[in-house]
């Protein structure tokens, strides 16, 4: 028996399958690594609140899109509950490119990101 035809023709049906694989684990961990960075920006974004007390919903906007001028900001609040709490909410998105999902019609991903904070003890 010859068995080097079956084993060719084989690798020809798997070989696009262990590529799309591939391609799709390229994609994910891209879109993995732009949550890390959107949570990261996010949490600095919380720590400078908390270090330098800033006020207002603008300036935590001006600070997120200091770090990425893409990032687009769903909601921001920052809610008194009295003189000594204040609780902080962010919620934004980053619109990313897809590198091979184009091949099956998806040209970009919505990664999203919410953080919250409630800070005790305003002096």
């Amino acid at each position: 028996m010859n068995n080097k035809g079956q084993v060719l023709v084989l690798f020809i049906i798997i070989l696009p399958i262990l590529l799309l694989g591939c391609a799709c684990l390229i994609d994910s961990s891209y879109m993995l690594y732009q949550k890390n960075r959107l949570d990261n920006i996010n949490y600095d974004v919380l720590d400078s609140i908390k270090t330098k007390m800033i006020l207002t919903e603008e300036d935590v906007e001006r600070l997120i899109l200091l770090n990425d001028s893409k990032i687009v900001n769903e909601d921001i609040v920052i809610d008194e509950e009295n003189t000594m709490d204040r609780n902080i909410s962010i919620s934004n998105y980053i619109l990313v490119n897809s590198i091979f999902g184009r091949l099956i019609g998806i040209d970009e991903y919505k990664v999203s990101s919410e953080v919250s904070i409630k800070i005790n003890n305003i002096s």
